[in-house]
């Protein structure tokens, strides 16, 4: 069996595990809503979910599902860019700042 311990995890084992991750989630989290779905409905019974709040649990899988994809590709790549392009701003505000001393230095003397 594959070690799947951080430092010996092979990377085709890895990837194979995120490839499965979207999937993986969505049905996760479908099966979640579901289970709170069917102890509101009947809990004496096993009662099936109705057609509506199915609907409703795959509109929320989606906003989840969603959100998840904001949370950990959209927001780190638009954090990324950021931070790529402030570094030069960071440098040119350094650069102003050590030309505002040395000019104060100069004024002040």
């Amino acid at each position: 069996m594959t070690s799947l311990s951080a430092g010996e995890i092979s990377l085709s084992a890895l990837s194979e595990l995120l490839s499965g991750y979207d999937g993986t989630l969505a049905r996760v989290y479908r099966d979640k809503l579901a289970i709170k779905a069917g102890k509101a409905a009947k809990p004496a019974s096993k009662a099936l979910i109705s057609r509506e709040k199915e609907e409703e649990i795959e509109d929320r899988v989606k906003q989840f599902v969603e959100l998840d994809t904001w949370r950990y590709t959209t927001l780190p790549a638009t954090l990324r860019e950021r931070a790529g392009g402030n570094g030069d701003q960071k440098k040119k505000g350094k650069r102003s700042l050590l030309m505002a001393s040395s000019t104060r230095t100069r004024w002040s003397s």
